[in-house]
């Protein structure tokens, strides 16, 4: 296309001068003459390539936008059918529920440890204890959990001597925390240490599985920050849109997850963590097996009001697309968004000025307009996600989520951004082989087999000047 617009130069340049008025000026039909005559120049099998192309990017961007309009209609019908699942809970709230055990794995002091202590001992059940696991007696967090933590708190601190090189440390932590809960106890409820769980946490996980037909419970992860920096709002916009797939494509989030031992007996679920990177993603795979549901509390919302900077926070988005390669099924349409959000946030635009440039003006325009349209679109499905989680949120712990100007602002841009970090993120964990959780070094080779490559004591790391975003990531 360029060089023949340079080819052209001459004879435009000859057919101006030859057309010029007196008076110096060109006519305006002088310059519809030579436009015309440019675009007549031009070779058609490129105009049809340009429009072609054009046609499938467009393709893209509308299938995009009405895939996700689509998913967050189911996601919000299934929020509203948790006012029937909360009457039903209700009528057991007053029965006396079985005794229950929640495990709480430690690596470092978080900076939301103290709350999460305090709202273990909270908690509005009859009967539980609480066992927190840790790679290390001399962890920090240790003198933490025992300095911090309420004295009416029934809890143990265990440390686990096998530690697996063909898994997670976590995953080691979890495998060793059921060995060791008295095997009386049938249900086991698992909490990170940046979930504080409000008083009917432990409830609302456990009521679901006096069914039969349900093999595990699992919560939503909701970041409303009290400090809206660039990274912090980043992720709470990942997250939003990344509670939508949780919901559809079944996967656990191992923050907040209660199983029954008999579950864990029936299936493969612990065997499969001993070779896994993470225990949630895989859940539902394996309760499928032997016909059991993974039941999502929908308006169990667990908010994080922590911080976390932009490059941590790419980090993070990446480290949660990895578990879902490793672990999950539907993968390849985790790819698949990834790369049509590419095309419809980067390269639409991109090929709209090109088409503008070359004088595909109606091309051009067709794909602006789809741009705007999805770019709308986008920030509509972001608000009325939020305005769901926000209420239910509220319903259950009431807190202030008013933004400022400014906050608003960064999360409008923040919306852009991901448009970027997404693809990019969904890219990096496709060609991960190795990666560093919480100071601990795993590779995984073509077979997707991980390999943790050397063990070494959280505190002997960075003594006692940690980074805040670096705690932030370690444990989802």
């Amino acid at each position: 296309m360029i060089p023949q617009s340079v080819s052209l130069s001459r004879h435009s340049q000859y057919h101006s001068r030859s057309t010029r008025r007196p008076n110096g000026k060109d006519s305006l039909h002088d310059v519809y003459t030579i436009v015309g005559r440019t675009g007549e120049s031009r070779n058609p099998a490129q105009l049809s390539m340009i429009t072609f192309l054009a046609i499938c990017v467009s393709i893209v961007a509308i299938s995009l936008t009405l895939m996700q309009t689509v998913y967050v209609c189911l996601f919000a019908n299934s929020l509203k059918r948790s006012s029937t699942d909360a009457f039903d809970r209700k009528l057991h709230s007053t029965e006396k529920l079985p005794q229950a055990a929640i495990v709480l794995c430690l690596r470092g002091l978080d900076p939301s440890l103290k709350s999460v202590l305090l709202g273990l001992g909270e908690q509005k059940y009859s009967s539980y204890a609480v066992y927190i696991m840790v790679d290390s007696m001399d962890d920090d967090a240790v003198a933490f959990v025992r300095n911090h933590a309420p004295q009416h708190l029934k809890f143990q601190i265990l440390e686990f001597p096998n530690k697996l090189s063909t898994c997670s440390l976590k995953c080691s932590a979890l495998i060793h925390a059921v060995e060791s809960i008295p095997s009386s106890i049938e249900f086991l409820a698992f909490l990170d240490a940046d979930n504080v769980p409000d008083p009917n946490w432990l409830r609302d996980l456990i009521v679901p599985l006096l069914a039969d037909d349900v093999g595990a419970t699992t919560g939503n992860r909701w970041y409303w920050p009290s400090k809206w920096t660039i990274g912090t709002a980043v992720r709470q916009v990942w997250n939003s849109a990344a509670m939508v797939q949780l919901s559809l494509y079944g996967i656990a989030w191992g923050g907040s997850f209660a199983i029954k031992r008999s579950t864990l007996a029936k299936t493969d679920i612990l065997k499969r963590w001993e070779t896994s990177f993470c225990e949630d993603t895989l859940l539902s795979v394996e309760l499928k097996k032997k016909n059991l549901k993974l039941v999502r509390v929908p308006d169990l919302i667990c908010p994080n009001s922590e911080t976390i900077s932009l490059g941590s926070a790419n980090r993070w988005i990446a480290r949660q697309l990895f578990t879902v390669r490793l672990h999950h099924p539907l993968w390849p349409l985790i790819q698949l968004h990834g790369f049509s959000i590419f095309i419809a946030s980067v390269v639409a635009p991109l090929f709209a000025v090109g088409c503008l440039s070359v004088g595909a003006f109606i091309e051009s325009a067709s794909l602006f307009i789809l741009f705007g349209v999805y770019q709308f679109t986008n920030l509509i499905l972001l608000l009325w996600i939020d305005s769901k989680v926000f209420q239910l949120a509220t319903e259950r712990s009431p807190f202030d989520g008013e933004l400022k100007h400014r906050e608003q602002a960064n999360r409008l841009l923040a919306a852009f951004i991901n448009q970027l970090i997404y693809p990019l993120a969904v890219w990096n964990a496709m060609r991960c082989r190795q990666l560093n959780w919480r100071g601990i070094e795993y590779s995984v080779d073509k077979n997707k087999t991980l390999r943790m490559q050397e063990y070494v004591p959280y505190k002997s790391l960075k003594s006692n000047s940690l980074n805040r975003d670096e705690e932030r990531n370690s444990i989802d």
